[in-house]
């Protein structure tokens, strides 16, 4: 049984209350919308959540049946909870008139084509506004079993040269907007391209197999490598703010959809940095309540997207009404609210159990 790194999930959780505050907009986003540099809270999330797959299923590599199997239901329990934010936003648009007038962009074209948009939908082809990280993850989870058996094999190098020629026709290709367009189906693609972010992915189940294994990734130990992380990090971080002027554009370079290569750059040199400050934290010490939201990421980040769902024809008056301090508790509610769906999903968990208890009690008794 592999024992539970804590730095791990308060990282996580550290990213997620991110993107979540950036969802959530106001005044907050100046501070934790890309101030470090053209990277935000998404890579580091994906990766992190790639390097725990990695570390956890590595337990099953020697019995294959038991690794894709339990991935699949890994992917299966987030397939449901994509289903039950498409069903619950949807119901709710039903039944409340004025949530569907203020959703109708959003969520075209369900109120048109509502067969199209539950197909689609199901299919992972349509993904509203924050309704696209879900199925990415789906994805990665059903690959996922092949890249850690190739990684066990000893194909390391085949697996990052794969993941690098993926990146690569990522910057031209976006498999679900070419789906989407050949099949001329009314459909909204997910914002993040899953050619260019696997990568993300793929590097941070990487890491997790090197530390399953107790192996050093000997690159990342390279003192001068480590340098060279630091010094691209501070000069993005300074073209970032504009201290420097470029002759040229650098949007496609920093292109979050398609994560371009200076994107991708500023992604590596952080991760190399979290992991040189990481490594001095012991595995036991995390961030008090970060780690719980790092371990419930997925009951927490679908529960933040209903709620937003829920807020949006709120929180676009609520700053202009209440002011900047009326907006912070605002925010501050919201996210002491998300300890709300764990509460929930653990009582969930100890009333199944008990009830199953007593079912399979009930019925030993009635065998003679």
């Amino acid at each position: 049984m592999t024992k539970r790194d804590v730095r791990i999930d308060s990282l996580r959780g550290i990213f997620l209350l991110i993107m979540i505050i950036n969802h959530f907009g106001g005044p907050f986003q100046k501070f934790t919308s890309e101030s470090l540099g053209f990277v935000s809270a998404a890579e580091g999330f994906i990766f992190i959540s790639g390097f725990v797959f990695a570390f956890v299923y590595m337990r099953y590599i020697v019995d294959e049946r038991k690794l894709f199997v339990n991935s699949f239901k890994r992917a299966l329990l987030i397939y449901r909870y994509h289903l039950n934010l498409i069903f619950g936003v949807a119901i709710v648009a039903i039944f409340i008139h004025s949530y569907q007038l203020y959703w109708k962009d959003i969520l075209s074209p369900y109120f048109d084509y509502p067969i199209h948009y539950i197909v689609f939908e199901a299919l992972l082809l349509h993904q509203p506004q924050y309704m696209d990280i879900l199925p990415i993850y789906v994805i990665f989870v059903m690959a996922a079993p092949f890249i850690l058996r190739s990684l066990h094999s000893g194909h390391e190098k085949i697996v990052l040269t794969v993941t690098l020629l993926l990146w690569i026709l990522g910057q031209f290709i976006n498999p679900f907007k070419a789906i989407v367009h050949v099949l001329h189906i009314g459909a909204t693609p997910g914002y993040f391209n899953i050619f260019s972010w696997q990568i993300v992915w793929v590097l941070g189940m990487y890491a997790g197999f090197h530390k399953y294994s107790k192996r050093n990734i000997s690159i990342i130990e390279n003192r001068y490598v480590q340098i060279i992380a630091i010094l691209t990090a501070i000069i993005l971080l300074i073209i970032r703010y504009k201290v420097i002027t470029f002759p040229f554009n650098l949007d496609d370079l920093t292109d979050k959809m398609d994560l371009g290569i200076i994107r991708l750059m500023n992604t590596i040199s952080h991760a190399v940095i979290i992991w040189m400050i990481v490594r001095n934290v012991p595995e036991n010490r995390g961030i008090l309540w970060l780690d719980f939201v790092g371990r419930y990421s997925l009951q927490i980040f679908s529960y933040h997207v209903f709620i937003l769902y829920l807020s949006l024809p709120v929180k676009e008056r609520l700053e202009d009404v209440t002011g900047f301090w009326g907006y912070f508790l605002y925010i501050l509610l919201l996210v002491a609210s998300l300890s709300l769906p764990v509460y929930l999903y653990e009582n969930y968990k100890k009333y199944s159990v008990i009830i199953g208890s007593k079912l399979k009690y009930n019925a030993q008794k009635l065998i003679p």
